[in-house]
């Protein structure tokens, strides 16, 4: 029995592409309701004369600005790890590329193509991190 019809694996793409919008959408959607809830709480305590506690959430707190310590902190880690990521991939590619024999059957050489402009991508990403969290600490230094 032949299937000549539409080929199920070319919806995969299509999938993955609406499943990664989905989620962020339900996440967005998700912080905002938290945001609400969390601010409508403050305005029925002000509302029976209690005083809320301090907001301690950073997308809240109005006079607060970016590049608070966790987020420098935090970039340092991010940074580090996907500059190192991208260089694996780069490392990788080279490897697949010059080392190993042409017909190795495991990865199609397709993949193995793209893993040295995608390493390039991360590695930039992570040398921009570095970047933000070099700026941000000597702007922390500068303010103190």
């Amino acid at each position: 029995m032949s299937h000549s019809g539409f080929p199920w694996y070319s919806l995969i793409p299509l999938v993955a592409i609406v499943g990664g919008m989905s989620m962020g959408a339900i996440g967005m959607i998700t912080e905002h309701r938290r945001k609400q809830a969390l601010l409508e709480e403050r305005r029925l305590m002000i509302e029976k004369g209690l005083t809320p506690p301090p907001l301690s959430d950073r997308g809240l707190h109005p006079g607060e600005i970016a590049g608070t310590a966790s987020t420098v902190e935090e970039s340092l880690r991010t940074g580090i790890v996907t500059l190192f990521v991208g260089l694996g991939l780069i490392a990788f590619f080279l490897v697949m590329r010059y080392l190993v024999a042409e017909d190795f059957g495991v990865i199609p050489r397709s993949i193995v193509a793209l893993t040295g402009p995608a390493g390039a991508l991360v590695t930039v990403i992570g040398i921009g991190n570095l970047v933000y969290f070099w700026v941000a600490s000597r702007r922390a230094v500068s303010r103190t």
